[in-house]
């Protein structure tokens, strides 16, 4: 497999096994069935990934008018997944 590093370099890599992308879509699935249930109770909670791997559960916008101001205080938990990115492609 070929994948595109971080400044654009292109190299060769061994491909993640089935056992490890399905668990992938196991883990993945599983967080949204608990944001599912937590919108039972708080229809505005969501997550955040930033850029350095944080994974936030918020309580409201992760971020609020035309300025795109953080809402650092609508964080209620947070975890370091390590290696993930955010933004849109």
């Amino acid at each position: 497999m070929i994948i595109t590093d971080h400044d654009g370099t292109q190299k060769e890599v061994l491909d993640i096994s089935d056992k490890d992308r399905k668990a992938f879509v196991r883990a993945a699935r599983r967080l949204r069935e608990v944001l599912e249930r937590i919108h039972e109770y708080q229809p505005h909670a969501n997550i955040y990934l930033e850029g350095a791997g944080n994974l936030y559960l918020l309580a409201g916008p992760s971020h609020a008018g035309h300025s795109c101001k953080r809402c650092d205080e609508n964080a209620v938990e947070h975890v370091n997944i390590g290696d993930a990115g955010g933004g849109g492609w």
